[in-house]
């Protein structure tokens, strides 16, 4: 669906970034409701916003803070800074609609032939969505995976900001991935059924990516089993050894192959 093109911008906090190439974007306004979704960033000559792949890029920011967040100084608020920014969109993006979530802004095709900075942007903005009758178990997996992570990142420097990650309701990777997240952040034993239900230990990745998350959720469940003692995950723990035997250079069962360094 066509979007008139606002003149707001959606206001760049990473004013810290090293990175060139960040900047505040085109806010736009949905015609379906009349909602307005701002993006989280545009990136440098395509200005597409597409959810999956950076619901997982926030996924993967909170994890690395929950897990070394001690070890990074002043890093750590830079790093919730960013997180908050592509939070903040999510939530737009859940709550907009009731009963719908937003997943992409914009033309790819149309984009690719109109290189111009996010400033000069004046391509059709299109909204893609998913909801029950138009499903995307994929990105709406992600989606509850970044929420989830990064509740546990706000839980105690912003309480009531963490609680909002929850007012959200995900193939098979992904839903693995979103429980995990959600169990972890929650202890809640409906994800512990709803993960055994799932299944997914059979899958033999060699590869995590925004494309396949199987591996990421071994680690994320064998953790559980490991420092928790929970044998509901033992067989995720079996998964996430195989994986490392897999990719790891002298392991007897290696099978990934690997460009000669210099």
């Amino acid at each position: 669906m066509p979007i008139p093109i606002t003149e707001k911008h959606s206001p760049n906090h990473c004013s810290f970034s090293k990175v060139s190439g960040l900047v505040a974007s085109r806010a736009t306004k949905n015609s379906d409701g009349g909602s307005a979704l701002a993006s989280l960033m545009a990136p440098l000559l395509i200005q597409c916003q597409v959810q999956f792949p950076m619901a997982f890029t926030t996924t993967m920011l909170s994890w690395s803070s929950l897990e070394y967040g001690k070890k990074m100084g002043p890093e750590l608020q830079n790093s919730r800074v960013a997180i908050r920014w592509a939070t903040d969109y999510l939530l737009k993006c859940v709550r907009a609609t009731p009963g719908k979530l937003y997943v992409g802004v914009g033309d790819p095709n149309g984009d690719r032939k109109c290189w111009e900075r996010p400033e000069d942007m004046d391509t059709p903005r299109t909204v893609y969505s998913v909801s029950a009758s138009n499903p995307g178990s994929d990105v709406a997996g992600e989606t509850a995976a970044a929420l989830a992570s990064s509740s546990m990142v706000f839980r105690k420097v912003d309480p009531k900001y963490s609680r909002l990650h929850f007012n959200t309701e995900a193939l098979t990777d992904e839903l693995v991935w979103g429980a995990a997240w959600l169990h972890r952040a929650t202890k809640n034993p409906y994800y512990t059924n709803l993960i055994k239900s799932l299944g997914g230990e059979g899958d033999q990745p060699d590869i995590f990516s925004w494309d396949n998350k199987y591996a990421g959720a071994y680690v994320l469940l064998s953790r559980q089993a490991i420092l928790n003692k929970d044998n509901n995950f033992e067989t995720y723990k079996q998964a996430a050894e195989n994986f490392m035997c897999k990719i790891l250079p002298n392991s007897p069962s290696s099978s990934t192959k690997y460009t000669k360094g210099t």
